[in-house]
């Protein structure tokens, strides 16, 4: 009878935790805007990840052909200093909106980050702002110092899913994600 309890509550777990499978999001839409930034590393500070897991899709909004794009999970060290957590190598991108699958190590509270060359659009008003180091690829990198544009935002996206172990710390003690 234990066994067959046991078994039920496993069932259970596993279901529920499918069920409680939190999309992780990062990033802002990767929609044409009213500007653009040109060749460097940009960090977005609007919408940090919203919990730890994988992010399995990028979607990138370039406003000219792009080379060598590299897109990046970051955390903060210290002030304007931050840290590649995870990265991948995209490769090169014509004009227009794109959605390539990745596989991103993410923690709550990261953020989403790119390098391209040519221009990627932004706003310059409506976000928490941007780390920025322009002309250079900075990804990886560790305790780097990035400068700062405030208020803007790139089209830089990024979606997945929680781990298991959050999933179960969720199921059992309420964990809000």
């Amino acid at each position: 009878m234990k066994k067959i309890l046991l078994i039920i509550l496993i069932i259970i777990i596993i279901l529920s935790i499918n069920v409680l499978a939190v999309d992780i999001d990062i990033g802002c839409e990767a929609i044409d805007r009213n500007s653009q930034k040109d060749t460097g590393t940009d960090i977005n500070k609007t919408n940090p990840a919203n919990a730890s897991g994988i992010i399995t899709s990028v979607e990138i909004y370039a406003r000219a052909a792009m080379t060598n794009v590299k897109v990046a999970t970051f955390y903060v060290v210290d002030g304007n200093n931050l840290s590649t957590r995870d990265y991948e190598f995209i490769g090169d991108m014509s004009i227009g909106y794109h959605q390539f699958n990745v596989n991103l190590n993410v923690v709550a509270g990261d953020y989403l980050g790119i390098y391209h060359s040519e221009y990627i659009e932004v706003d310059t008003s409506g976000g928490d702002g941007i780390w920025y180091y322009n002309d250079n690829d900075m990804i990886p990198c560790t305790n780097q110092a990035f400068s700062y544009y405030p208020s803007y935002l790139t089209s830089l996206y990024g979606t997945g899913t929680i781990g298991e172990e959050e999933a179960i710390n969720s199921l059992f003690f309420g964990t809000n994600f």
